[in-house]
């Protein structure tokens, strides 16, 4: 009976070139230095608000399940009696980083400096908006989507009431 060992070393071998090739993928060659691929954005750290969409229709439903619209009232999370929470991530673009809060956002993990979400403010769902900075200072505005991100304007500054109140919180 033939041993496995002696199948596998009887197999015919491929010529030097393709020897090194699976599929479209180059595996590396030992003899070259390895070098990291190319990214179009650099790993940074982004800090991330999260607007809470407190919209209610006509017959006090709730809205932002649909998505967040231009004009929908929204809130500021934060800890209660600290002020607007800022998570801090580690991401190579804006919608990474909207991802990562988004998870926290969900009681999941917690930021670079170990912030989590608080107890008293619902999750982060549909509608609630994420101001996003990269490590450039440029400030994007993502709405949760029902699939990923979608990119809005800003919120306009009549439309952010406080936390304290509405449906978002227990406070």
């Amino acid at each position: 009976m033939a041993r496995i060992t002696d199948r596998l070393t009887a197999r015919p071998r491929l010529p030097r070139p393709y020897a090194r090739r699976v599929g479209a993928v180059r595996l590396a060659d030992p003899a070259e230095p390895l070098t990291a691929a190319p990214t179009s954005h650099a790993q940074g750290r982004h800090t991330v608000r999260v607007l809470m969409n407190v919209t209610r229709g006509p017959h006090s439903e709730y809205v932002n399940f649909s998505g967040y619209l231009p004009g929908h009232c929204v809130a500021e999370a934060g800890h209660c009696g600290d002020g607007p929470l800022v998570l801090t991530v580690d991401a190579t673009d804006p919608e990474t980083a909207a991802d990562r809060a988004f998870v926290i956002g969900n009681l999941q993990d917690h930021d670079v400096h170990g912030r989590t979400w608080p107890g008293d403010v619902r999750s982060v769902s549909v509608g609630d908006v994420m101001c996003v900075t990269d490590p450039t200072g440029t400030v994007h505005h993502l709405a949760v989507a029902p699939s990923g991100f979608e990119r809005v304007d800003a919120p306009c500054g009549d439309r952010i009431v406080p936390l304290t109140g509405t449906t978002a919180t227990s406070r």
